[in-house]
């Protein structure tokens, strides 16, 4: 049986943080952790907010394209670099072991 690949889905909503509306997104990454994400909006609270949901409804698209752009890890992508002196082995940036 084949594993599918699971869309991941990017929740949002807004926030009214001393008077500016905020983005507040979540997701669940692909290891189960739910992982969060907020951006100030710069709009002030009062007659903004068919125009601060509608900067929400952006980012969480660019936040979906960018998640499954990376595959289903909910973090910045992982750099692998061949290292001639390595004999071949695939090194991750950020990790002390080699990617085999």
């Amino acid at each position: 049986m084949a594993a599918m690949k699971k869309d991941i889905q990017v929740s949002g909503h807004l926030e009214e943080i001393k008077g500016v509306f905020h983005m507040k997104i979540t997701w669940v990454s692909a290891d189960g952790k739910r992982q969060r994400k907020s951006r100030s909006t710069g709009l002030i609270s009062r007659g903004n907010k068919k125009r601060a949901q509608d900067m929400l409804n952006d980012f969480i698209r660019e936040k979906q394209s960018e998640l499954s752009a990376n595959g289903d890890s909910g973090k910045d992508a992982v750099y692998r670099v061949v290292w001639p002196e390595s004999g071949g082995k695939i090194w991750a940036f950020g990790k002390r072991t080699p990617c085999y």
